[in-house]
């Protein structure tokens, strides 16, 4: 068990140092592993707690609204680093310029020109 314990930390050593971003998911994170996101000090990770406890966050948009001090820069900034809501980095789940605002269903909708 100890030598699994070494290994994770070694695994989190390594990827830092390569500038890999381990994931961290906002609706499980402590204040502190919080805190270790750039940009996240004691205040920010303590509203960000504060407000998971009234209820988990169910996507950033709820996030930015429910936390003051997180706008889109600051988002954007810490999910680059790892900062994940419901397994989501910012931006996965906004439409896109150019993509259609529906999904395409083979067979069940046509594509628009």
């Amino acid at each position: 068990m100890r030598c699994m314990s070494r290994l994770v930390g070694l695994v989190g050593v390594v990827a830092a140092a390569l500038g890999w971003a381990m994931p961290v998911e906002v609706n499980q994170a402590s204040v502190s592993e919080l805190q270790a996101l750039h940009g996240v000090g004691l205040v920010l990770a303590q509203r960000i707690v504060h407000a998971r406890t009234q209820q988990a966050f169910s996507d950033w948009e709820d996030l930015q609204r429910r936390v003051p001090g997180l706008g889109p820069k600051t988002t954007e900034k810490l999910s680059q680093q790892g900062l994940r809501v419901q397994g989501k980095r910012y931006g996965s789940e906004q439409h896109q310029p150019g993509s259609p605002p529906y999904p395409y269903i083979p067979g069940l909708s046509a594509p628009r020109p």
